[in-house]
């Protein structure tokens, strides 16, 4: 079981499955992915750094199968529908509020945004209304103030489709279910490799940033999971981790980055993504140890949504000071640069564990008693979710 789920979900069902805390530990790895993309473009002389940074906002898509495998894992048919959004709302909403707020007041004070493009009326109402990603447009309506919290209006999307199809997926064949998502992925990789040759890039940007294409990612988990309760073997990690990473190694080796499609490269990537997935929840689940259960790998991954929040805002903070108040000669030294992502890795883990502690798990505390759950409240933000 994952914590946070098994007590938020429901306290019964998922007392005969396996603790799955590697899972936990994986999205601290895929937050701070996100976050070496976001800061690769300021050190051009760390070659390794920049290396990661070009494929590091792949994390997004490891979010999303991995919220997918997460919530069919621990899912309550019992729970009504509406009573399932409200409660997956608490887990973003208060921190995006909080983050959306500050990064409104530095523009307010400073003139400078420093988490995303400028927001127009329209986008800024619909970031509060977390639907700024749901119909295509601009970045400044999809990626405004903290430009991260797009997917988050995603991961509204899913959640709210989640209680009906997982109903579904629960009541069909996995075999069924993974013919179709293999059917689905190739008929996604068609039309992209098609857009890309044709130039259609609305098509790849329609593919690549909203919310109905990107529920194939989180479903995908869902079948993930269900394998898993199945009965299905976890795999080889390692076999996972080479179709995880190799196809990609690949096409970044041939393709120049202006070239790339980031859509095909989310499609070459999420089956290894997948398979690494249900290998490591298999073995967890067999209950094999791993050094990714260890207590501080974990309790990093219990901050990980937090560290994946304030990262941009924190980065656009550093870039601020570093124009103001630092000479460019600063990063023509590659020692300096180290240590400058040394420092901002550092802070910026460091709060996130903060925010987690006494901003992000006690206001979803006190959300959780405002619904008035039934059952008993002992939460752990183990998940995105």
């Amino acid at each position: 079981m994952v914590r946070e789920e098994t007590c938020i979900l429901g306290a019964d069902i998922n007392k005969n499955r396996g603790v799955l805390s590697s899972l936990t530990s994986l999205r601290f790895f895929a937050a701070l992915a996100v976050l070496i993309h976001h800061t690769a473009g300021i050190c051009e002389n760390l070659y390794l750094f920049n290396l990661v940074g070009q494929v590091g906002w792949l994390g997004v898509s490891f979010f999303f199968v991995l919220s997918g495998f997460v919530l069919m894992w621990s899912f309550d048919r019992k729970i009504s529908p509406s009573v399932y959004i409200l409660r997956r709302l608490t887990r973003i909403y208060p921190l995006h509020i909080v983050c959306l707020l500050v990064s409104l007041c530095f523009f307010l004070l400073t003139g400078f945004p420093i988490g995303g493009y400028i927001g127009t009326i329209p986008g800024t109402i619909a970031n509060f209304l977390l639907i700024q990603d749901w119909v295509p447009g601009h970045p400044n309506i999809r990626q405004a103030w903290n430009g991260v919290s797009w997917t988050l209006s995603c991961e509204f999307f899913f959640y709210i489709l989640a209680p009906f199809v997982f109903q579904i997926l629960i009541r069909s064949a996995i075999f069924k279910q993974i013919l179709i998502a293999v059917i689905t992925w190739s008929i996604f990789v068609f039309i992209v490799i098609i857009s890309k040759s044709k130039g259609w890039n609305s098509v790849i940007d329609f593919f690549q940033m909203y919310p109905v294409p990107r529920a194939y990612e989180f479903f995908l988990g869902a079948i993930g999971a269900q394998w898993i309760k199945a009965g299905g073997k976890s795999g080889s990690k390692m076999l996972s981790i080479i179709v995880m990473v190799v196809p990609n190694f690949v096409y970044c080796t041939f393709i120049p980055e202006a070239s790339r499609c980031s859509e095909l490269m989310i499609l070459i990537f999420i089956p290894g993504v997948f398979l690494f997935i249900v290998a490591i929840a298999g073995k967890d689940n067999d209950g094999i140890k791993c050094w990714m259960q260890r207590a501080l790998l974990v309790h990093l991954g219990d901050a990980s949504f937090s560290l994946y929040m304030i990262h941009a805002l924190l980065l656009g903070v550093f870039s601020i000071i570093i124009n103001l108040y630092i000479t460019k000669e600063f990063f023509s030294s590659i020692y300096l640069e180290t240590l400058f992502v040394v420092l901002f890795v550092f802070v910026s883990v460091t709060l996130s564990l903060l925010v987690h502690r006494y901003l992000e798990f006690p206001t979803r505390q006190i959300l959780l008693r405002f619904l008035k759950q039934k059952e008993p409240i002992v939460i752990s933000t183990v998940t995105q979710e």
